[in-house]
């Protein structure tokens, strides 16, 4: 609970996530993953993540963002990963170097018109200087959120001196690849290079006519064969 959470203090702290996805989590101090390669968190986060404004450093992922999926009312904030590697594989599906997936949620009695909607939240999110290399990927890529749907609120997230790799992908964005179905970014900026095939932007590679981007700055240099965009 917000009174009572569990305190992140080791790597080893952080992956307890994976057994208990629903808690809600404190971030006691800085922590060095020491470039170990592993997968993320595998299980869907629907629980909190407060950073507490400290930094994981020198995370090392291996084909999967920090977290695999992130849905219903979750959040997190207040962190910051400082140096962060992550290797894609040959696959389509989306990525992101904090998190693959993030989804809210929406519900409603059958029958009736009126619906509830349920926001998952990402906010005061700062990526530092983040590496991301793979050859022969070939999905839709987003340094914050690969796929951002569903009423997911993207705010007050920096993305700096970033290097993108991926010249086979079809789609990426500096902050998300795809933000669909109400979701929104506000108070966002990305610095920094990326090389894909095409759908190539600042700030997010696709978006419908009703997702909101707000207050997002981009300086970037983008490289692709096609549809090149300054944010989207």
């Amino acid at each position: 609970t917000t009174e009572d959470p569990y305190i992140i203090e080791s790597m080893a702290d952080f992956m307890k996530i994976e057994k208990a996805p629903s808690a809600y989590y404190l971030v006691g101090k800085d922590v060095d993953f020491m470039s170990v390669p592993f997968a993320g968190i595998k299980t869907t986060l629907t629980g909190v993540l407060d950073g507490d404004n400290h930094q994981f450093r020198n995370v090392n992922l291996d084909g999967s963002g920090l977290f695999a999926a992130i849905t219903d009312s979750a959040i997190v904030k207040n962190l910051t990963l400082y140096a962060p590697i992550m290797r894609l594989g040959e696959v389509s599906t989306p990525a992101g170097l904090l998190v693959n997936t993030i989804q809210g949620s929406m519900s409603g009695e059958d029958g009736s018109m009126e619906t509830e909607t349920v926001s998952a939240i990402l906010k005061n999110i700062k990526l530092i200087s983040p590496k991301v290399v793979g050859d022969n990927y070939k999905g839709i890529f987003g340094t914050i959120a690969g796929n951002a749907s569903l009423f997911v609120k993207i705010t007050e997230c920096l993305v700096t001196d970033a290097k993108i790799s991926l010249p086979m992908a079809d789609g990426v964005g500096g902050l998300a690849g795809q933000l669909a179905t109400a979701s929104s970014i506000k108070a966002s900026a990305f610095d920094g290079i990326i090389e894909a095939a095409k759908m190539v932007a600042g700030a997010v590679a696709t978006a419908g006519s009703g997702e909101t981007i707000k207050d997002v700055h981009v300086n970037a240099e983008l490289i692709g064969s096609e549809q090149i965009g300054g944010i989207i």
